[in-house]
């Protein structure tokens, strides 16, 4: 309980500078990137596709099966 407060700031600020960084750096230079080289484009969307959407896909079937039961006693 004492360490919960000092612990939720640490985490939200730590949550603010990944948001901040992950808006205003790495999406735009993504976009950029793409926009500038459309050879990058598609080598951009075959590696999210073989390496990022299997990941994403079986993390959501693990979760899927996850069933949560509130018993009122």
């Amino acid at each position: 309980m004492v360490l919960a407060i000092p612990l939720a700031l640490v985490v939200g600020i730590v949550f603010a500078v990944l948001s901040c960084l992950h808006i205003w750096i790495v999406v735009p230079f993504v976009k950029t990137c793409l926009m500038v080289l459309p050879s990058v484009q598609t080598i951009w969307k075959s590696l999210t596709d073989v390496f990022v959407v299997p990941f994403f896909q079986s993390i959501g079937r693990c979760f899927a099966m996850v069933n949560i039961r509130l018993d009122q006693e």
